[in-house]
């Protein structure tokens, strides 16, 4: 607990109010997302994808201008851009202070392994043991939801379950896996 407390508290310092967006794209494959983002980014100042939510929708994060700039352009491609209420751009570039400052605090802690394999989102691969470099590269690297669903029903999970009182990953795992033999389930009270 006291890691994700501090790991938000960096992730705010990160970046001045006002220099990051994150907006969600609608309607194009996550390729033609990658390939704005990488058509408006320059050596500076990019935008890039933080988040593969599923096979329609990509959210996308960085510099304010190159976000607006690429919400645009996903309009003229005929997607549909909103822009996110966000604190920060997360998963992004302009992450990295904060992953620099969390690395030495990630690295300081006695971790035990996993008494079971697991699913890191930062590279959506069946791990047998833990590495504190998934955790740190999670900061600036894209969620990868769609990867991470594909893995774990190669791998035989028929039973997704997500706890806590939202149910966005609920509704993006049960429109991805429409087709697969996967149950998904939200558990909304914990007590």
């Amino acid at each position: 607990v006291r890691l994700v407390r501090k790991r938000g508290q960096e992730m705010q310092r990160a970046c001045p109010m006002g220099k990051g967006a994150m907006a969600a794209v609608l309607k194009l494959s996550p390729e033609v997302v990658a390939e704005i983002c990488s058509q408006v980014s320059d050596g500076a100042n990019k935008a890039q994808p933080a988040n593969f939510n599923s096979s329609g929708q990509t959210v996308i994060s960085g510099d304010a201008a190159k976000v607006e700039e690429a919400c645009t352009m996903v309009k003229e491609k005929g997607g549909k851009a909103i822009p996110l209420k966000v604190s920060a751009p997360f998963h992004s570039y302009l992450m990295e202070p904060a992953q620099k400052a969390m690395a030495g605090e990630i690295e300081g802690i006695d971790w035990q392994q996993a008494g079971a394999s697991f699913i890191p989102n930062v590279n959506a691969q069946i791990q047998q043991s833990y590495n504190v470099n998934f955790l740190i590269d999670q900061i600036t690297q894209p969620v990868r939801w769609v990867q991470t669903l594909s893995a774990a029903v190669a791998f035989g999970v028929a039973e997704c379950l997500e706890f806590g009182p939202g149910k966005v990953l609920t509704g993006l795992a049960k429109r991805e896996l429409k087709d697969k033999e996967v149950q998904c389930l939200h558990i909304l009270d914990l007590s």
